[in-house]
């Protein structure tokens, strides 16, 4: 008999409207967070915010509609190359390290928030929370009238040049925001400001500032009359990070030499004369060369073209991170021992959705080395993914299952209306009205809603970024908005000679050697093999010794403060899934129900977050802040 194993489970609840910066990740591990709520099944708890909030931590309508993000290379924050930071301590690796710009629509206002690569902290203790940044916009409007003044030199101090004139800039510091439009007459390399007029400033309220140490964002909002209204995505744009110094009249860092000093920047071998002073600045790709826009010489300085919004744009619904190393299932599965299923193979890092206006595409990062040993057709070999759809708007009419594909392992808390699934030489969208179930050999008969052949589904990889990506038709997937339907995804050991999971057409290849299952008898054993569970406190749990008898899918954490599986440090008090009970004064119990692993509830004794919690039951963030809240109250 054949034995499939490894499966990597990533589950979550997508109600896409809030960020973690309550769980405390960082910027750097989410750069476009969905609200999670991640359990072993999907669950009976939807909970559909209405509220979102920053990674200001702000709280924002729903009203507020996310239009896309342009990202930024990292480590790329040496001007035209060979710049060096200041030397005193506030000037931190990273800090001036553009990541990305998200921009938001706010009904009057648009929304920029800056990821940085470095810490943002407050050194001065501005009002605004950050302390050593200057951000700069400037915005070129190709339906301004000629009546509109417009110009190609930057704001004084700047040192920047430009390849089209623009029309608005916004200047954002620490202690002050304006808008002002192009009509000064001081140039680029001026002392002093001029006098343009001012569209908006902080002092009115048209455009505000606030910033993230957590998210690691600069974020600022600007009236939309203030940069001349429209549709932010057909303007051109430039965005520039600068070095604050609040002696000179441009707040601009423009002390400059060959080599780095307390406050002065290091140029390197470039020339003082004609230098830019911006650190870094957004660079799409395929659209900007930053090296090539920020490149000058003694005698002609940089000149820098803008680029268009709407055409830089990344529409990302968002993106999931998954911890690293816990590719093991329940704890204790072991990879294959051939060749092909090197370290990593199966661990997921993180999961980012993009929507198009047909399809939605879902990559998948991987932690190991993504390969193509048996040189399937789209790139990726020793995987199987497998995306589970429960559609809330879905109809009666539409077939729902508590089953897993054959194969899987799986079995659900509530029911799911469509599957995709995706090997490196296949792809197919399937309903749920198979009579076959999880642990069946045999596919059944399911309704194929889309596949490879026809064109409603591909997939791909890319081994430099280690990623596997499948793109799906959103008919396939019922319509509507995939922010408010739950998912869940897996990934499993790809094996062609069982059509489980190998996919629709088998390809044969040489079989693998029989994976180890530990003390877990294969008979009962579900298929997942990484959890995305919270990772226990080293102060306060250590791995259990006790030999499984009957492992499971992953479930949620047994502390009320949090659902959320993603979560890397978990809560006071909380204790992991894995963790030995006598050592967190928390106990468990498990029972086998038929062919099928089954945990039947945590308690846990820790003050204040007692519970009896039955799994496999999930919850939305909303609710567990509700449970958080209800907990520190009592």
């Amino acid at each position: 008999m054949s034995v499939i194993v490894r499966t990597s489970i990533f589950f979550w609840v997508v109600t896409v409207a809030q960020y973690m910066t309550e769980w405390g990740v960082q910027r750097r591990d989410i750069l476009r967070a969905m609200p999670v709520a991640a359990v072993a099944g999907m669950g009976s708890h939807s909970g559909t915010a209405t509220t979102q909030r920053d990674r200001s931590g702000s709280a924002r309508s729903t009203d507020r509609r996310r239009l896309g993000t342009v990202p930024d290379p990292v480590g790329d924050d040496d001007g035209p190359g060979g710049y060096q930071y200041p030397t005193a301590e506030e000037f931190k690796d990273g800090v001036y390290d553009m990541t990305e710009a998200t921009i938001y629509d706010e009904g009057d206002a648009w929304t920029f928030e800056v990821g940085i690569a470095g810490p943002v902290e407050n050194t001065y203790l501005f009002e605004t929370g950050f302390g050593v940044q200057v951000i700069e916009l400037y915005i070129r409007d190709p339906d301004a009238g000629d009546e509109v003044p417009a110009s190609t030199q930057g704001r004084p101090g700047s040192g920047l040049t430009f390849a089209q004139p623009w029309h608005y800039v916004a200047h954002v510091t620490g202690t002050g925001q304006v808008v002002e439009d192009a009509s000064s007459d001081a140039g680029a390399f001026d002392d002093e400001l001029g006098d343009p007029e001012v569209l908006a400033s902080d002092e009115d309220g048209g455009i505000s500032a606030s910033a993230s140490s957590e998210g690691s964002t600069i974020s600022f909002t600007v009236s939309k009359d203030a940069l001349g209204g429209g549709d932010i995505r057909e303007k051109e744009a430039g965005l520039f990070v600068f070095s604050l110094d609040g002696f000179t009249p441009s707040e601009i860092r423009t002390n400059v030499g060959e080599e780095a000093d307390l406050y002065r920047t290091g140029l390197g071998d470039n020339p003082a004369r004609n230098s830019p002073k911006a650190f870094d600045m957004l660079d799409p790709e395929g659209t900007v060369s930053q090296s090539e826009a920020l490149d000058y010489t003694e005698d002609e300085p940089a000149t820098v073209p803008l680029f268009t919004i709407g055409e830089s744009l990344v529409t990302s619904v968002g993106m999931i991170p998954d911890s690293v190393g816990d590719d093991d299932g329940p704890g204790g599965y072991q990879y294959p021992t051939a060749e092909e299923f090197t370290d990593g193979a199966y661990d997921i890092t993180r999961v980012r959705v993009y929507e198009e206006d047909d399809v939605w595409t879902f990559e998948v990062g991987i932690a190991g080395p993504v390969e193509n040993i048996y040189q399937f057709d789209d790139g990726f070999a020793v995987q199987t993914l497998q995306l589970y759809v429960h559609d809330p708007s879905a109809g009666d009419e539409v077939p729902t299952s508590t089953q897993g594909r054959p194969g899987s392992g799986l079995t659900f808390a509530e029911p799911w209306h469509y599957l995709v699934h995706v090997t490196g030489y296949d792809q197919v969208v399937e309903d749920a009205s198979s009579d076959a179930g999880a642990f069946d050999d045999e596919l059944g008969d399911p309704e194929v809603l889309a596949s490879r052949e026809e064109g409603g589904i591909s997939a791909s990889a890319s081994a430099e970024d280690s990623t596997i990506s499948f793109t799906v038709s959103k008919h396939a997937l019922g319509g509507g908005d995939i922010e408010a339907k739950k998912i869940g995804l897996f990934v499993f050991s790809q094996d062609a000679s069982v059509p489980a999971i190998s996919g629709t057409t088998p390809v044969p290849r040489p079989m693998p050697t029989r994976s180890d299952w530990g003390t877990t008898p294969s008979r009962t054993v579900p298929k997942p093999s990484i959890c995305s569970t919270p990772k226990a406190s080293s102060t306060s749990t250590t791995r259990s010794t006790t030999p499984r008898t009957n492992p499971r899918p992953c479930h949620c954490s047994p502390s009320v403060t949090h659902c959320s599986m993603q979560r890397r440090v978990p809560p006071s008090g909380a204790v992991s899934p894995r963790a030995t009970p006598t050592e967190t004064g928390s106990t468990r119990t498990s029972t086998a129900t038929g062919n099928r692993a089954s945990s039947t509830y945590w308690s846990t004794t820790t003050p204040g977050i007692a519970r009896r919690y039955r799994t496999i039951q999930p919850c939305s963030i909303s609710t567990a802040r509700e449970r958080r809240e209800h907990s520190s109250t009592h």
